[in-house]
């Protein structure tokens, strides 16, 4: 993704907008310094970064319940920390689960937004969190 922000002179006022369409009102009314100015923008950047991905993990998470239930599987969603998705799975059906789930995953971004690059997404399965990095 790009973020391409042209700040007008101050005083500064514009927003910063996720691939799927959130904003954010970004920078300050009044700034004279170019400094503040170059730091407003980077953070107008993560947010349109770190926004996507979480409007992406929150598209997967939707659809992630329907797609287990497609395959007749009993995983249960428990959890999501930042870009991952914990989920309690029945030992007999690990192997169905998580390709499953990586293909939801992958697929998330779509058809609202259509991404130049792959979305990479890896799935392991272990007994606690510390096991599966």
């Amino acid at each position: 993704m790009r973020c391409n922000v042209s700040p007008p002179p101050p005083p500064l006022k514009r927003t910063a907008q996720t691939a799927a369409g959130s904003t954010s009102a970004g920078g300050a009314d009044k700034l004279a310094s170019s400094i503040l100015i170059a730091a407003l923008i980077a953070a107008d950047c993560g947010y349109h970064i770190e926004d996507s991905a979480a409007d992406i993990i929150r598209r997967a998470m939707v659809r992630m319940e329907d797609a287990l239930a497609e395959k007749k599987l009993s995983a249960q969603m428990l959890l999501q920390v930042h870009d991952e998705l914990i989920f309690e799975v029945p030992d007999d059906e690990v192997a169905a689960t998580l390709p499953v789930v990586q293909h939801v995953m992958q697929d998330a971004p779509f058809p609202a937004v259509l991404l130049s690059v792959p979305l990479q997404v890896d799935a392991r399965a272990a007994m606690n969190w510390d096991e599966a990095h």
